[in-house]
């Protein structure tokens, strides 16, 4: 049986997601995604929920980061996947991006400036929060060898705490 599936989502910039999916009233919308879509692993190439996971997968499957880098990137989502657990999940908003120098960057904007995570090729990683000039907030940059930064948890709270 074909089931064709129309689905509106409230006006937002965060698109129609898994969230949205399985909260739905209709039987056979949430039976399709636990049929097709849930099972899929593994060939993610787009990320499609604003979930921590499937972005980390994402990123880690199509921006070839080295085995230093995946430690680290590993790391950092067992901390945002904790804060995603203990808070709305559709408050987690950030991006995850390779610069044209094999760094990854991990990046959100609030309305007081940007956080970034920055994991060299080394697996060594740096914090910045740049503030708007109408921001209260103030600038900082941390930078951590490998193996420096002991408070992945302190981190993840920095990142979308400002």
């Amino acid at each position: 049986m074909d089931i064709t599936v129309n689905i509106t989502s409230p006006s937002t910039n965060r698109g129609l997601n898994k969230y949205d999916l399985l909260q739905s009233e209709s039987k056979e919308v949430v039976t399709q995604y636990e049929e097709v879509l849930e099972p899929v692993k593994g060939s993610l190439t787009t990320v499609t929920d604003n979930d921590v996971t499937s972005k980390f997968t994402v990123s880690i499957s199509t921006l070839n980061p080295t085995q230093d880098q995946v430690e680290t990137l590993e790391l950092v989502k067992l901390h945002f996947k904790a804060i995603e657990n203990q808070i709305d999940p559709n408050r987690l908003f950030f991006k995850i991006d390779k610069t044209i120098d094999d760094e990854f960057c991990i990046y959100r904007k609030s309305n007081d400036g940007i956080s970034n995570l920055i994991i060299n090729d080394d697996g060594s990683l740096s914090f910045s929060f740049i503030a708007y000039k109408q921001s209260d907030q103030t600038d900082s940059y941390v930078f951590y060898e490998k193996g420096g930064i002991t408070d992945y948890e302190l981190l993840a709270f920095n990142f979308f705490a400002l």
